[in-house]
């Protein structure tokens, strides 16, 4: 039920210019809802289309002013999860970072949007599976089961509690931007969250990146490369695909969006259009000497893909990630190197990023440009570079395997 407090209410509580009541509802289970699907609505317009054939776009339409039309956090995830199967994907990353707060809220009986404060948000990072239990058999909270996919935020790595509080931070702003509230001075509820505190309650776990050394083991990595049997229909395609996981450092999630388009080949050189996370672009280059052989032989048996994408299934669908896992798995094993839970393809990115730290001795920004780093936490300095200071970096990288 729609509260009819001093202002008339206009349709989705609208009041003006895209400002909203804060509290529009009687039940602060349906005050969540409406704020994130208004929050997960913009993310939507944000959003690379790059990836989304013309066909879904209706689709995904008719799914967001479904969004906004609900009032369940349950309902809201399951369209959420429809995104993702028409290829819009990030979406989820957002509403999966706010659905356990709203339950950590729910536990806590935190039953309105301004319960949400720094001690909250520092109590929610810092908490554990025995202060949970422990606090369930005091009766301080009530117990409240999420779904198995979900984990609790103790079972999170360090990484990927900054990524969610980050997230959290950015949902308040938007409900702090956005908000109507006439019990509040200027007529705007401010929440006054102190990232600072929240992030000293986060613990910074000690852990060792697996990595393949740069003296020895990228060196026999990429020598097991083409030992490892395959098909001859797959043969070419996963050799050229883990080379250039070795000589790019790209994330599995920009190999396997590269298209046919992005790919220009320049005398004896091989320019990759790079789509990065917020479709950021960058340049990469590889000496075409290095893959020619390989280029040739699987662009000759290459099955089309209506979408583009430049590596494909004999179908012409897109390769998925969870299939070039096991590639590198299966290398790995050949290559005689030990076989752990972190030995994914995502290691290769770290071993490539040590073995031109340590081996090619470049510097921390050019290393940066190189990888598509933005963050400065994480890059430590973002400069830019001419193309051709970036054809050098490429020249650099000395052919691996002899």
């Amino acid at each position: 039920m729609v509260k009819k407090n001093q202002y008339e209410l206009i349709e989705n509580s609208v009041i003006d210019d895209g400002a909203f009541l804060l509290e529009p509802y009687d039940d602060w289970k349906e005050n969540i809802a409406f704020w994130i699907a208004q929050y997960l609505s913009q993310k939507c317009d944000e959003q690379s289309r790059r990836f989304v054939t013309e066909y879904n776009i209706p689709k995904i339409i008719s799914i967001k002013e479904a969004i906004l039309n609900s009032k369940d956090i349950e309902a809201i995830g399951k369209y959420v999860n429809e995104l993702g199967v028409l290829k819009f994907k990030a979406i989820k990353q957002y509403y999966n970072n706010i659905y356990p707060f709203y339950h950590y809220m729910l536990e806590r009986k935190a039953y309105s949007i301004k319960n949400i404060t720094t001690t909250l948000l520092a109590n929610y990072f810092s908490n554990t599976e025995e202060k949970q239990k422990k606090d369930l058999a005091a009766e301080k909270i009530i117990k409240v089961d999420i779904p198995k996919n979900i984990k609790n935020i103790w079972e999170l790595s360090y990484a990927s509690k900054i990524n969610r509080l980050t997230v959290l931070l950015n949902f308040i702003k938007f409900i702090e931007n956005s908000n109507i509230d006439k019990e509040s001075e200027n007529e705007v509820f401010l929440f006054d969250i102190e990232r600072s505190k929240i992030s000293k309650s986060i613990q910074k776990e000690k852990r060792v990146l697996s990595v393949l050394t740069p003296k020895d083991g990228f060196q026999k990595f990429f020598n097991a490369i083409e030992l490892v049997q395959y098909k001859d229909e797959v043969r070419e395609r996963n050799i050229l695909m883990l080379k250039l996981l070795m000589y790019l450092g790209i994330r599995v999630s920009e190999l396997v969006y590269l298209k046919k388009d992005d790919i220009t080949i320049d005398k004896n050189i091989v320019k990759f259009n790079i789509i990065g996370k917020g479709n950021k672009q960058r340049l990469l280059y590889v000496t075409y000497s290095h893959i020619k052989k390989h280029m040739i032989k699987y662009e000759k048996i290459r099955t089309e893909s209506p979408d583009g994408f430049y590596f494909t299934t004999n179908k012409g669908k897109q390769v998925n990630d969870r299939y070039i896992n096991t590639i590198v798995h299966n290398t790995l094993v050949a290559a005689q190197i030990e076989v752990t839970k972190k030995s994914s393809v995502h290691m290769l990115r770290h071993s490539v990023a040590s073995y031109l730290k340590h081996t090619l001795k470049m510097d921390n920004a050019s290393i940066s440009k190189w990888l598509g780093h933005e963050d400065i936490r994480t890059t430590m300095i973002y400069l830019h570079y001419t193309e051709q200071e970036i054809i050098d970096m490429a020249k650099s990288f000395k052919k691996i395997g002899n």
